[in-house]
């Protein structure tokens, strides 16, 4: 393929779409449909073509917001039929249905003609591989989903980084979870952070309240960062609810295992599965700001930025 720099007059040439105005004669017509055609003034690499490839499916004002903040992965989770998982970013993280899933189900976001995934307590999540750096190592994250839980007694977990299915190590985990380490219907996160023995579970695992009291049968925006200073900071429904200053050192390398939704492997093979419903789950290897993840939740709920 051949490319050449290309100068556009604004008073002798014509940008044209559809016809050449200059041979106007129906062999020259072009017979079709056309969508978002848009130019660029610098040559776009392959990463940048994938992500518009994505991003033009996306559909709606939200999932549009959250690929203009570059998240690692990003999975719609609005799938109807099948296992494979998609992976918006086009960084090549799709990932796969297991167990016990409902897709093409009624989601959360407004104006989103997109559905979401309903998970079942006996056992049902999404895997996928994600990775960051030359070793998978995450220095700063943000994790970030809609959701609705039928019930919010029990351990449940959203979303995060395991090992695997039978075996389990906190070297490199990571996660948000429902009453695990906090107040009942609580969400909170935990992190194995690298060079870091023990910490505030009294092992390897650093773990804070989010401190909001959840409700079942209704729909959540929910958000953990992370930076490289150590600074961890919760929201929902795009309003700060906790602050935590942890060790810095970003969350340990994984040679194997899983970046999964809906479902965790614990010590002894304990699943922590969630029952209820997740859409638009997102991870990122940068924290977002406040004024980000406000933005995500107000667009989410039909708002204007910021609102």
């Amino acid at each position: 393929m051949e490319s050449a720099a290309v100068t556009l007059s604004t008073t002798n040439n014509y940008l044209m779409v559809g016809n050449d105005p200059a041979t106007p004669d129906l062999a020259d017509n072009y017979d079709g449909e056309l969508d978002e055609v848009q130019i660029f003034n610098s040559a776009l690499s392959s990463t940048d073509v994938s992500r518009l490839y994505s991003s033009a499916g996306a559909t709606s004002p939200y999932k549009t917001l959250v690929m203009s903040d570059t998240p690692l992965a990003y999975y719609y989770l609005n799938e109807t039929g099948g296992t494979a998982a998609a992976d918006a970013t086009g960084n090549g993280n799709g990932g796969s249905y297991n167990g016990t899933f409902t897709l093409g189900q009624s989601g959360g976001v407004s104006n989103d003609p997109g559905s979401s995934v309903l998970f079942s307590t006996s056992g049902g999540h999404m895997d996928s591989s994600v990775t960051s750096g030359s070793d998978g190592s995450f220095l700063a994250l943000t994790m970030e989903a809609w959701v609705n839980f039928a019930s919010v007694s029990g351990n449940q977990h959203v979303m995060g980084r395991t090992t695997g299915n039978s075996s389990y190590s906190n070297t490199g985990s990571m996660g948000i979870v429902l009453n695990d380490y906090t107040a009942a219907a609580h969400f909170g996160m935990h992190l194995n952070i690298q060079g870091t023995s023990s910490c505030n579970d009294g092992g390897g695992d650093c773990r804070i309240d989010c401190g909001t009291a959840l409700s079942a049968s209704t729909w959540y925006h929910i958000a953990v960062t992370y930076n490289s200073s150590g600074n961890v900071v919760c929201y929902t429904n795009g309003v700060q609810t906790a602050t935590a200053s942890w060790p810095s050192g970003g969350v340990a390398s994984l040679s194997s295992g899983f970046f999964r939704v809906g479902e965790w492997t614990n010590s002894g093979g304990s699943q922590y599965p969630m029952g209820g419903n997740v859409q638009d789950a997102a991870f990122y290897s940068q924290a977002l700001s406040a004024a980000q993840i406000r933005n995500h939740y107000c667009v989410g709920s039909g708002q204007t930025p910021g609102c």
